[in-house]
């Protein structure tokens, strides 16, 4: 699952963002299955997922993603843990 965040992103950097959308939803899915919703690769997908939305513009879609994950990270991880920051900051 990792493989498929990383081409993801890779698409997403390449500006492909239809195709990193795509693999994006499926890596959350996959993780969400596998792994849990509460599980921290899992919300790294999520992150990754409201990222990818922003990009397209879909800026409401990003923003409730954005704050499912900040959520999701300040019950799992802390209001202070790192990651959860930096779903604050996105």
């Amino acid at each position: 699952m990792v493989s498929l965040s990383n081409l993801a992103l890779t698409y997403d950097e390449q500006g492909e963002h239809q195709k990193a959308l795509e693999l994006g939803k499926k890596a959350y899915e996959l993780r969400c299955k596998v792994l849990g919703e509460e599980h921290p690769d899992t919300l790294v997908s999520l992150s990754n997922l409201a990222l990818t939305y922003d990009e397209q513009g879909e800026h409401q879609k990003a923003l409730e993603l954005g704050k499912k994950a900040y959520e999701l990270r300040c019950k799992v991880l802390g209001e202070e843990h790192p990651d959860t920051l930096v779903s604050l900051s996105n």
